[in-house]
């Protein structure tokens, strides 16, 4: 099989705590492109935020960001698809967060807002490198796309509640769940439209490309990838993916600290 689209994670698949992907990753994209590979990324992250890596690795395609809500080349600028939640439901998941006191983020396409300031917001702050915007969200600007909400938690407590919240809105919103290289116990909680993952845009964007399921790779090493991975033709998961994302994978692959991305291109895309 001839792969044409290879579709990467980003944390904890293409960076592990360094802001930038490794020697032997960058190469081996490079050398896939110059093969005629597209790569792009599917990530649950800010558009905004993966500006640089985008640029330093030349990756001139769309991508999915926010976990499914949009679909971005972030080169020319040019927007294949987006999904912005209804304000009627955002502000219900605001009234809920503050109820029971959950750190929650509000994503738009150019920044993201909170309220709540604690660990969490420093350490998003530290990670996003994207300076937020503190705001009452109960008061939101209705004119606001967002995109993506997103708990931040350690609280097995918080993330039964947030599960029954979801089960009681289950027409609305749909979750996905997120780890951070190096943070096993925080858990990050993606609010996004029902029907709406990354699997779904990975198929939009090959429909766009005109190419088949069968000829894409998703790599990536969280819960909220397994439905890209199931998605592609090849589906792998990281080294250090969860036990429950290896399994579902087709193959799984090196850990990120390995550069197991650039051994999956070797091995499938390069050989």
């Amino acid at each position: 099989m001839r792969y044409k689209l290879v579709m990467l994670d980003v944390d904890g698949t293409l960076l592990s705590t360094a802001p930038h992907a490794s020697q032997c990753v960058r190469s081996a994209i490079r050398r896939a492109q110059d093969q005629g590979v597209t790569v792009g990324l599917c990530t649950g992250r800010i558009a905004k935020t993966c500006q640089t890596l985008v640029e330093a690795l030349a990756l001139d395609s769309y991508s999915v960001y926010y976990s499914g809500t949009l679909l971005k080349n972030l080169i020319t600028g040019r927007v294949l698809k987006k999904h912005a939640l209804p304000h009627p439901i955002v502000q219900e998941i605001v009234q809920f967060a503050r109820a029971q006191a959950i750190y929650l983020e509000l994503h738009t396409e150019e920044a993201y807002l909170y309220e709540l300031r604690n660990s969490y917001s420093d350490f998003q702050h530290t990670i996003l490198e994207l300076e937020p915007i503190y705001a009452d969200l109960s008061h939101v600007d209705p004119s606001y796309e967002i995109l993506k909400l997103q708990f931040v938690t350690e609280s097995p407590t918080h993330l039964d509640r947030i599960a029954a919240f979801t089960r009681q809105n289950c027409q609305h919103i749909a979750l996905s769940a997120g780890k951070a290289p190096g943070h096993p116990t925080m858990d990050f909680i993606n609010v996004i439209p029902v029907g709406i993952s990354k699997g779904q845009g990975i198929r939009e964007i090959a429909a766009d490309m005109g190419i088949g399921l069968e000829q894409v790779i998703a790599i990536g090493d969280s819960l909220g990838d397994i439905d890209a991975l199931e998605v592609a033709g090849l589906g792998v998961a990281m080294g250090n993916a969860e036990e429950a994302v290896k399994e579902r994978a087709d193959y799984v692959a090196a850990s990120v600290w390995e550069a197991g991305v650039a051994e999956v291109l070797e091995r499938f895309v390069l050989a």
